[in-house]
């Protein structure tokens, strides 16, 4: 495991959130020695000690990502992308690139089997992907991307530079996004856009389930940035915020009573339906307090990096 300072300021002033909380059930055999902490400085909130990436990777449930799991599962995926900003930022992206110079390059990291790229290879984009999860990795390849390594500090790809590089529901598994995101700045294109999106631990989710909210996903988000502290670092790496929205993630109420609470993906097809049901009455509450207090467990935020220059060479 590894001890780590507040991966925003560096600071090493912090306070316990919580101790020793699971994913799952039974999924950490000692899961005692993993607390969550709030930095005093900038309230940025991270595991410490944490795993490592790569023995992290060996807690991701087998039905964590779209099209793995049950219908269950694939239908809390499918939800969570409804008025997506995501969405819209990709639309308007590849519109906006249909005329202009040759062919355009996006790179998802984490790009799982690649649904988010479909829409940019449908539209003649080329589509690269790092994606750390094998199986993953290959489905995506078969699905049209080209994948460039496991991590993006793996990633060989000096002098090659992207329109559109997206980051959703990324930077919550690093351990250092301030190192991430120097890396994106280097693979920028000078009229490139970044989009990032992330869930954020002060939200009204996590102040009714606490431990048990289902985007904390302990101990594999390793880090929850403050949206005060996302931007800090974007300005710090000379990014310039051009879009910036809370949004109230809509299958949070099933990852949390679904998985956390029933553990419902178990419980057979009763179980199950009856956490849809309870899920979508508990979420249109939620989003709707959220609406009102405009308040979101998300933001999503588009960058880009003005006067970047060409690779050279």
């Amino acid at each position: 495991m590894i001890e780590r300072v507040c991966p925003s300021c560096q600071s090493a002033s912090t306070k316990l959130v919580y101790s020793g909380i699971q994913l799952r059930p039974g999924s950490i055999p000692d899961s005692t020695a993993l607390n969550l902490v709030r930095c005093a400085t900038c309230d940025t909130v991270f595991v410490n000690p944490a795993l490592t990436q790569d023995e992290a990777l060996s807690f991701y449930p087998k039905d964590y990502y779209l099209g793995s799991g049950g219908g269950v599962a694939r239908a809390a995926r499918l939800v969570n992308r409804l008025h997506s900003p995501l969405e819209s930022f990709t639309r308007e992206a590849i519109s906006s690139g249909s005329a202009g110079r040759g062919p355009r390059r996006v790179l998802e990291i984490g790009c799982a089997q690649g649904q988010n790229l479909t829409p940019f290879l449908q539209a003649g984009w080329a589509a690269y992907g790092i994606e750390p999860q094998p199986h993953l990795a290959i489905e995506a390849s078969t699905n049209g991307v080209e994948i460039l390594s496991s991590f993006l500090e793996d990633n060989d790809q000096s002098g090659h530079r992207y329109d559109i590089i997206i980051l959703h529901h990324v930077l919550e598994h690093t351990l250092d996004p301030r190192t991430c995101l120097g890396a994106i700045r280097r693979l920028i294109s000078p009229d490139g856009k970044i989009f990032i999106e992330i869930p954020l631990f002060d939200s009204l989710p996590v102040r009714i389930f606490g431990p048990k909210d289902g985007n904390l996903e302990f101990p594999i988000h390793l880090t929850f940035l403050s949206v005060r502290a996302l931007k800090q670092l974007l300005s710090q790496e000379g990014f310039t915020i051009t879009d910036s929205r809370l949004r109230n993630l809509p299958g949070t109420a099933y990852r949390t009573i679904g998985y956390r609470l029933t553990n419902a993906s178990e419980s057979g097809i009763i179980g199950r339906s009856l956490a849809v049901v309870l899920s979508a009455a508990v979420q249109t509450v939620l989003s709707g307090v959220g609406l009102v207090l405009r308040k979101g467990n998300a933001i999503a935020i588009t960058a880009s990096l003005p006067g970047v220059q060409p690779p050279t060479g």
